[in-house]
């Protein structure tokens, strides 16, 4: 779990590093978070710190936040307010039918190696 004692704080110092190496090696990184829905408003903020690690000219972390409704309303929060503002661009995508459920349930378990 997320901590905001000093092994956090190591750990983040060792991401930046991380980060900062492979811009220099100009390479971009990139977070992906399904089911961003399911995290503590913690680890939002600190996501939030994150996304503020950059160089002189650009970002060295872009963060994509996959979610459902309760995610923009975790956002919402006045704590998040930074985070939202942060946003390059927002998706919504609607409700499902039962045929593209089924269709995506049979990609999630041939991923899985299920089927």
């Amino acid at each position: 779990a997320y901590t905001d004692d000093q092994d956090g704080q190591a750990l983040t110092e060792q991401l930046n590093s991380a980060l900062i190496a492979r811009h220099n090696m100009h390479k971009q990184c990139v977070l992906v978070i399904d089911d961003a829905h399911l995290l503590p408003m913690q680890v939002l903020h600190w996501l939030c710190q994150l996304g503020r690690v950059n160089d002189d000219q650009s970002k060295l972390l872009q963060i994509v936040l996959v979610g459902n409704s309760q995610l923009l309303q975790s956002l919402r929060h006045v704590q998040m307010h930074e985070l939202l503002q942060r946003a390059a661009t927002w998706h919504r995508i609607d409700a499902l039918d039962t045929a593209q459920i089924e269709s995506y349930f049979q990609f999630r378990m041939t991923w899985a190696g299920l089927t």
